[in-house]
Protein backbone atom coordinates (compact mmCIF):
# COMPACT_ATOMS: atom_id res chain seq x y z
CA UNK A 1 0.00 0.00 0.00
CA UNK A 2 1.05 3.60 -0.44
CA UNK A 3 0.00 7.12 0.59
CA UNK A 4 -0.99 9.73 -1.96
CA UNK A 5 -2.11 13.28 -1.29
CA UNK A 6 -4.27 14.94 -3.91
CA UNK A 7 -2.41 18.24 -4.32
CA UNK A 8 -4.27 19.07 -7.52
CA UNK A 9 -7.44 21.08 -7.85
CA UNK A 10 -9.22 18.15 -9.49
CA UNK A 11 -11.22 15.21 -8.23
CA UNK A 12 -9.67 11.90 -9.27
CA UNK A 13 -11.65 8.68 -9.55
CA UNK A 14 -10.31 5.32 -8.36
CA UNK A 15 -12.63 2.40 -8.93
CA UNK A 16 -15.99 3.89 -7.83
CA UNK A 17 -14.51 6.34 -5.31
CA UNK A 18 -13.79 10.05 -5.64
CA UNK A 19 -10.46 11.35 -4.37
CA UNK A 20 -10.90 14.96 -3.36
CA UNK A 21 -8.25 17.72 -3.29
CA UNK A 22 -6.09 18.17 -0.17
CA UNK A 23 -6.96 14.71 1.17
CA UNK A 24 -4.50 11.84 1.66
CA UNK A 25 -5.52 8.32 0.64
CA UNK A 26 -4.20 4.79 1.20
CA UNK A 27 -3.83 3.43 -2.34
CA UNK A 28 -3.08 -0.12 -3.54
CA UNK A 29 0.41 -0.66 -5.00
CA UNK A 30 -1.14 -1.97 -8.21
CA UNK A 31 -2.35 1.55 -8.99
CA UNK A 32 0.45 2.94 -11.17
CA UNK A 33 0.94 5.77 -13.62
CA UNK A 34 2.05 9.41 -13.75
CA UNK A 35 -0.74 10.63 -11.46
CA UNK A 36 0.50 8.52 -8.56
CA UNK A 37 4.26 9.02 -8.96
CA UNK A 38 4.55 11.09 -5.79
CA UNK A 39 2.97 8.38 -3.60
CA UNK A 40 5.06 6.81 -0.82
CA UNK A 41 5.06 3.35 0.81
CA UNK A 42 3.32 3.35 4.16
CA UNK A 43 4.41 0.42 6.38
CA UNK A 44 4.75 3.00 9.19
CA UNK A 45 0.97 3.47 9.03
CA UNK A 46 0.15 -0.18 9.78
CA UNK A 47 -0.91 -1.22 13.28
CA UNK A 48 -0.49 -5.00 13.01
CA UNK A 49 -3.43 -6.99 14.30
CA UNK A 50 -2.79 -9.35 17.19
CA UNK A 51 -5.31 -11.02 19.53
CA UNK A 52 -6.66 -8.48 22.01
CA UNK A 53 -5.48 -5.40 20.17
CA UNK A 54 -8.91 -4.55 18.77
CA UNK A 55 -11.09 -5.79 21.63
CA UNK A 56 -13.88 -3.29 21.94
CA UNK A 57 -12.48 -1.40 18.97
CA UNK A 58 -12.17 -1.97 15.23
CA UNK A 59 -9.91 -3.72 12.72
CA UNK A 60 -9.51 -2.67 9.08
CA UNK A 61 -8.91 -5.36 6.46
CA UNK A 62 -7.43 -4.12 3.18
CA UNK A 63 -7.69 -6.19 0.00
CA UNK A 64 -7.31 -4.98 -3.57
CA UNK A 65 -6.09 -7.03 -6.49
CA UNK A 66 -6.77 -10.57 -7.66
CA UNK A 67 -10.14 -12.15 -6.99
CA UNK A 68 -8.61 -15.44 -5.82
CA UNK A 69 -6.74 -13.67 -3.03
CA UNK A 70 -9.92 -11.74 -2.23
CA UNK A 71 -11.73 -15.04 -1.70
CA UNK A 72 -8.88 -16.29 0.51
CA UNK A 73 -9.24 -13.09 2.52
CA UNK A 74 -12.82 -14.03 3.47
CA UNK A 75 -11.25 -16.58 5.83
CA UNK A 76 -9.46 -13.84 7.77
CA UNK A 77 -12.55 -11.65 7.85
CA UNK A 78 -14.53 -14.63 9.19
CA UNK A 79 -11.88 -15.12 11.90
CA UNK A 80 -11.78 -11.45 12.90
CA UNK A 81 -15.56 -11.08 13.06
CA UNK A 82 -15.78 -14.06 15.41
CA UNK A 83 -12.54 -13.79 17.39
CA UNK A 84 -11.23 -10.20 17.46
CA UNK A 85 -13.65 -8.89 20.07
CA UNK A 86 -14.41 -5.81 18.01
CA UNK A 87 -15.85 -4.51 14.77
CA UNK A 88 -14.36 -5.37 11.38
CA UNK A 89 -14.32 -3.11 8.33
CA UNK A 90 -13.28 -4.38 4.89
CA UNK A 91 -11.82 -2.07 2.24
CA UNK A 92 -11.88 -3.63 -1.23
CA UNK A 93 -12.68 -2.69 -4.83
CA UNK A 94 -16.40 -2.08 -5.20
CA UNK A 95 -16.66 -4.96 -7.70
CA UNK A 96 -15.33 -7.37 -5.05
CA UNK A 97 -17.32 -6.17 -2.04
CA UNK A 98 -20.19 -8.65 -2.70
CA UNK A 99 -17.74 -11.48 -1.93
CA UNK A 100 -17.74 -10.38 1.70
CA UNK A 101 -21.52 -10.20 2.04
CA UNK A 102 -22.94 -12.07 5.01
CA UNK A 103 -19.70 -12.20 7.00
CA UNK A 104 -20.73 -9.56 9.54
CA UNK A 105 -18.20 -6.92 8.51
CA UNK A 106 -18.85 -3.41 7.26
CA UNK A 107 -17.86 -3.01 3.63
CA UNK A 108 -16.24 0.06 2.08
CA UNK A 109 -14.88 0.67 -1.43
CA UNK A 110 -11.19 1.45 -1.77
CA UNK A 111 -9.38 3.64 -1.02
CA UNK A 112 -9.76 4.85 2.58
CA UNK A 113 -8.56 8.28 3.59
CA UNK A 114 -5.50 8.35 5.83
CA UNK A 115 -7.68 9.90 8.55
CA UNK A 116 -10.03 6.90 8.44
CA UNK A 117 -7.12 4.44 8.31
CA UNK A 118 -5.44 6.00 11.34
CA UNK A 119 -8.67 5.73 13.34
CA UNK A 120 -8.50 1.92 13.58
CA UNK A 121 -7.09 -0.02 16.49
CA UNK A 122 -5.58 -2.66 14.20
CA UNK A 123 -4.96 -3.39 10.52
CA UNK A 124 -4.73 -6.50 8.38
CA UNK A 125 -3.09 -5.31 5.13
CA UNK A 126 -3.51 -8.42 3.01
CA UNK A 127 -2.25 -6.67 -0.13
CA UNK A 128 1.15 -6.30 1.47
CA UNK A 129 1.09 -9.66 3.19
CA UNK A 130 0.35 -11.59 -0.01
CA UNK A 131 3.20 -9.74 -1.74
CA UNK A 132 5.58 -9.89 1.25
CA UNK A 133 6.12 -6.13 1.48
CA UNK A 134 5.50 -5.50 5.19
CA UNK A 135 8.78 -5.08 7.05
CA UNK A 136 10.54 -7.78 4.99
CA UNK A 137 8.19 -10.39 6.41
CA UNK A 138 8.55 -12.61 3.32
CA UNK A 139 4.93 -13.62 3.76
CA UNK A 140 4.09 -13.24 0.08
CA UNK A 141 3.71 -15.84 -2.64
CA UNK A 142 6.72 -17.94 -1.67
CA UNK A 143 6.77 -21.39 -0.02
CA UNK A 144 4.44 -22.15 2.85
CA UNK A 145 0.70 -22.16 3.29
CA UNK A 146 -0.80 -18.70 2.81
CA UNK A 147 -3.17 -19.07 5.76
CA UNK A 148 -0.47 -20.16 8.21
CA UNK A 149 1.87 -17.38 7.10
CA UNK A 150 -0.68 -14.63 7.61
CA UNK A 151 -1.95 -15.97 10.94
CA UNK A 152 1.70 -16.15 12.03
CA UNK A 153 2.07 -12.46 11.14
CA UNK A 154 -1.07 -11.80 13.19
CA UNK A 155 0.45 -13.73 16.12
CA UNK A 156 -2.88 -15.55 16.29
CA UNK A 157 -1.51 -18.77 17.77
CA UNK A 158 -3.35 -22.05 17.21
CA UNK A 159 -6.14 -21.10 14.78
CA UNK A 160 -9.08 -23.41 14.16
CA UNK A 161 -8.82 -24.94 10.63
CA UNK A 162 -12.33 -23.65 9.89
CA UNK A 163 -10.70 -20.22 9.60
CA UNK A 164 -8.15 -21.53 7.07
CA UNK A 165 -10.56 -21.87 4.21
CA UNK A 166 -12.75 -19.29 2.44
CA UNK A 167 -16.14 -18.44 3.87
CA UNK A 168 -18.78 -17.60 1.24
CA UNK A 169 -22.55 -17.53 1.11
CA UNK A 170 -24.81 -18.64 -1.71
CA UNK A 171 -27.75 -16.27 -2.06
CA UNK A 172 -30.71 -16.18 -4.45
CA UNK A 173 -29.42 -13.32 -6.67
CA UNK A 174 -26.44 -15.52 -7.56
CA UNK A 175 -28.76 -17.56 -9.81
CA UNK A 176 -30.21 -14.57 -11.66
CA UNK A 177 -27.76 -14.29 -14.55
CA UNK A 178 -27.85 -18.05 -15.20
CA UNK A 179 -31.64 -18.09 -15.13
CA UNK A 180 -31.82 -15.18 -17.57
CA UNK A 181 -29.63 -17.18 -19.97
CA UNK A 182 -31.82 -20.25 -19.50
CA UNK A 183 -28.88 -22.15 -17.95
CA UNK A 184 -30.29 -22.74 -14.47
CA UNK A 185 -31.21 -25.06 -12.94
CA UNK A 186 -28.88 -27.68 -14.42
CA UNK A 187 -30.71 -30.97 -14.54
CA UNK A 188 -28.93 -34.17 -13.60
CA UNK A 189 -25.40 -34.82 -12.37
CA UNK A 190 -22.54 -32.67 -13.59
CA UNK A 191 -18.96 -31.66 -12.96
CA UNK A 192 -17.52 -28.20 -13.60
CA UNK A 193 -14.29 -27.51 -15.48
CA UNK A 194 -12.63 -24.14 -14.94
CA UNK A 195 -10.56 -23.28 -17.99
CA UNK A 196 -7.94 -20.80 -16.92
CA UNK A 197 -6.26 -19.00 -14.08
CA UNK A 198 -5.41 -15.31 -14.15
CA UNK A 199 -2.46 -15.99 -16.46
CA UNK A 200 -0.64 -18.74 -18.38
CA UNK A 201 1.84 -19.36 -15.55
CA UNK A 202 -0.88 -21.26 -13.63
CA UNK A 203 -3.24 -22.28 -16.44
CA UNK A 204 -3.54 -25.85 -17.69
CA UNK A 205 -2.90 -25.80 -21.47
CA UNK A 206 -6.26 -25.36 -23.25
CA UNK A 207 -5.79 -28.17 -25.78
CA UNK A 208 -4.90 -30.58 -22.98
CA UNK A 209 -7.91 -29.28 -21.05
CA UNK A 210 -10.20 -30.14 -23.95
CA UNK A 211 -8.79 -33.67 -23.97
CA UNK A 212 -9.30 -33.89 -20.20
CA UNK A 213 -12.96 -32.88 -20.46
CA UNK A 214 -13.57 -35.56 -23.11
CA UNK A 215 -11.81 -38.16 -20.97
CA UNK A 216 -13.91 -37.17 -17.95
CA UNK A 217 -17.11 -37.44 -19.95
CA UNK A 218 -16.09 -40.94 -21.00
CA UNK A 219 -15.21 -41.92 -17.44
CA UNK A 220 -18.44 -40.46 -16.03
CA UNK A 221 -21.08 -41.33 -18.64
CA UNK A 222 -23.97 -40.08 -16.50
CA UNK A 223 -22.49 -36.62 -15.96
CA UNK A 224 -22.63 -33.41 -17.92
CA UNK A 225 -19.58 -31.14 -18.15
CA UNK A 226 -20.14 -27.46 -17.37
CA UNK A 227 -17.33 -25.33 -18.77
CA UNK A 228 -16.78 -22.13 -16.78
CA UNK A 229 -14.41 -19.20 -16.62
CA UNK A 230 -13.53 -15.98 -18.33
CA UNK A 231 -10.57 -15.54 -20.66
CA UNK A 232 -11.19 -13.58 -23.84
CA UNK A 233 -7.80 -14.65 -25.23
CA UNK A 234 -8.87 -18.29 -25.14
CA UNK A 235 -11.48 -19.86 -27.44
CA UNK A 236 -12.03 -23.04 -25.42
CA UNK A 237 -14.58 -25.35 -27.06
CA UNK A 238 -15.46 -29.01 -26.49
CA UNK A 239 -17.82 -30.54 -29.03
CA UNK A 240 -19.89 -33.06 -27.09
CA UNK A 241 -23.64 -33.43 -26.48
CA UNK A 242 -23.18 -33.50 -22.70
CA UNK A 243 -21.24 -30.22 -22.54
CA UNK A 244 -22.89 -27.08 -21.17
CA UNK A 245 -20.66 -24.26 -22.39
CA UNK A 246 -20.67 -21.25 -20.06
CA UNK A 247 -17.10 -20.20 -20.85
CA UNK A 248 -16.82 -16.45 -21.49
CA UNK A 249 -20.57 -16.04 -20.99
CA UNK A 250 -21.07 -15.17 -17.29
CA UNK A 251 -20.36 -11.54 -16.45
CA UNK A 252 -20.84 -11.80 -12.69
CA UNK A 253 -18.29 -13.84 -10.75
CA UNK A 254 -20.91 -14.83 -8.20
CA UNK A 255 -22.80 -16.58 -11.01
CA UNK A 256 -20.21 -19.34 -10.63
CA UNK A 257 -21.27 -19.94 -7.01
CA UNK A 258 -24.40 -22.02 -7.73
CA UNK A 259 -22.54 -23.97 -10.43
CA UNK A 260 -19.65 -24.85 -8.14
CA UNK A 261 -21.82 -25.57 -5.09
CA UNK A 262 -24.10 -27.88 -7.11
CA UNK A 263 -21.35 -29.82 -8.89
CA UNK A 264 -20.35 -33.35 -7.91
CA UNK A 265 -16.76 -32.21 -8.38
CA UNK A 266 -14.77 -29.38 -9.92
CA UNK A 267 -11.57 -29.48 -11.97
CA UNK A 268 -9.54 -26.27 -11.88
CA UNK A 269 -5.99 -24.97 -12.14
CA UNK A 270 -4.52 -22.87 -9.33
CA UNK A 271 -7.32 -20.33 -9.55
CA UNK A 272 -10.16 -18.64 -7.71
CA UNK A 273 -12.50 -21.57 -8.35
CA UNK A 274 -10.36 -23.83 -6.15
CA UNK A 275 -11.17 -21.52 -3.26
CA UNK A 276 -14.86 -21.23 -4.15
CA UNK A 277 -15.07 -25.04 -4.14
CA UNK A 278 -13.48 -25.18 -0.69
CA UNK A 279 -15.95 -22.61 0.63
CA UNK A 280 -18.92 -24.69 -0.57
CA UNK A 281 -17.38 -28.04 0.44
CA UNK A 282 -17.37 -29.25 -3.17
CA UNK A 283 -14.70 -31.84 -4.04
CA UNK A 284 -12.07 -30.28 -6.26
CA UNK A 285 -9.35 -31.68 -8.51
CA UNK A 286 -6.73 -28.94 -8.50
CA UNK A 287 -3.93 -28.81 -11.09
CA UNK A 288 -0.48 -27.54 -10.09
CA UNK A 289 2.85 -26.77 -11.70
CA UNK A 290 4.44 -23.37 -11.04
CA UNK A 291 3.13 -23.35 -7.45
CA UNK A 292 2.87 -26.10 -4.84
CA UNK A 293 -0.57 -27.26 -3.65
CA UNK A 294 0.54 -26.80 -0.04
CA UNK A 295 0.81 -23.07 -0.76
CA UNK A 296 -2.97 -22.86 -0.81
CA UNK A 297 -4.80 -26.15 -0.30
CA UNK A 298 -3.50 -27.66 2.97
CA UNK A 299 -6.73 -27.03 4.88
CA UNK A 300 -9.19 -27.87 2.09
CA UNK A 301 -10.51 -31.31 3.13
CA UNK A 302 -12.10 -32.18 -0.21
CA UNK A 303 -9.21 -31.14 -2.41
CA UNK A 304 -7.39 -33.68 -4.59
CA UNK A 305 -4.19 -32.10 -5.88
CA UNK A 306 -2.51 -33.27 -9.08
CA UNK A 307 1.14 -32.23 -9.05
CA UNK A 308 3.89 -33.84 -11.16
CA UNK A 309 6.95 -31.59 -10.87
CA UNK A 310 9.49 -34.30 -11.71
CA UNK A 311 9.76 -33.08 -15.31
CA UNK A 312 11.25 -29.73 -14.26
CA UNK A 313 14.08 -29.31 -11.70
CA UNK A 314 12.81 -25.82 -10.84
CA UNK A 315 9.17 -26.65 -10.16
CA UNK A 316 7.52 -25.05 -8.31
CA UNK A 317 9.29 -21.83 -9.33
CA UNK A 318 6.48 -19.50 -8.18
CA UNK A 319 6.82 -16.83 -10.88
CA UNK A 320 5.51 -13.34 -10.15
CA UNK A 321 5.07 -12.39 -13.79
CA UNK A 322 5.60 -14.55 -16.89
CA UNK A 323 7.19 -17.97 -17.02
CA UNK A 324 10.97 -17.94 -16.32
CA UNK A 325 12.00 -19.08 -19.79
CA UNK A 326 15.60 -19.90 -18.90
CA UNK A 327 14.43 -22.28 -16.18
CA UNK A 328 11.66 -23.74 -18.34
CA UNK A 329 14.27 -24.89 -20.86
CA UNK A 330 15.67 -27.31 -18.27
CA UNK A 331 12.47 -29.39 -18.24
CA UNK A 332 12.70 -32.82 -19.83
CA UNK A 333 9.44 -32.21 -21.71
CA UNK A 334 10.40 -28.73 -22.94
CA UNK A 335 8.98 -27.51 -26.24
CA UNK A 336 10.92 -25.72 -29.00
CA UNK A 337 11.30 -21.96 -28.65
CA UNK A 338 9.11 -20.12 -26.11
CA UNK A 339 7.42 -22.19 -23.39
CA UNK A 340 3.85 -20.94 -23.46
CA UNK A 341 2.64 -23.13 -20.56
CA UNK A 342 4.28 -24.40 -17.39
CA UNK A 343 5.98 -27.67 -18.26
CA UNK A 344 5.08 -29.21 -14.90
CA UNK A 345 1.43 -28.51 -15.66
CA UNK A 346 1.91 -29.98 -19.13
CA UNK A 347 3.21 -33.10 -17.40
CA UNK A 348 -0.32 -33.79 -16.08
CA UNK A 349 -2.29 -36.07 -18.38
CA UNK A 350 -6.00 -36.46 -18.96
CA UNK A 351 -5.81 -39.86 -17.28
CA UNK A 352 -4.20 -38.28 -14.20
CA UNK A 353 -7.18 -35.95 -13.98
CA UNK A 354 -9.66 -38.80 -14.43
CA UNK A 355 -8.06 -40.81 -11.61
CA UNK A 356 -8.12 -37.77 -9.32
CA UNK A 357 -11.77 -37.16 -10.21
CA UNK A 358 -12.62 -40.72 -9.16
CA UNK A 359 -11.05 -40.01 -5.78
CA UNK A 360 -13.00 -36.74 -5.58
CA UNK A 361 -16.24 -38.61 -6.20
CA UNK A 362 -15.39 -40.91 -3.30
CA UNK A 363 -15.11 -37.83 -1.09
CA UNK A 364 -18.54 -36.69 -2.23
CA UNK A 365 -19.70 -40.16 -1.25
Amino acid sequence: MKLWTNQTNSIHKVDDSMLFPRNTYVLPDELTGPTWEDSIPCPHKIKPYYPGRATGGATAVYRAGAIGDAIITTAFVHYLVNESGGCVDVYAPARNLPLYAGLGAKLFPLPPTLEAWDSYDAHLPTDDLFSGQVGNTKLGTGPGNCYDRIYTWMNAGDVDPKYKRPHLYLIEPDHKELMEMGKWPIKGDYFAYHVSSSGPTRTYPPKMGQDAVLALLEAFPNHKAVIIGLDNSNNFKVDHPRVIDLFNTTKQFRSLFPIVSGADFVVAPDSSVNHVAAAFDTPCVSLWGSYHPDDRMTYYPKNISVFKPDTCPHAPCRPHAGLPQQKCKDATNKLPKTQMWCNALRNITAQDIVEAAKKAMELEG
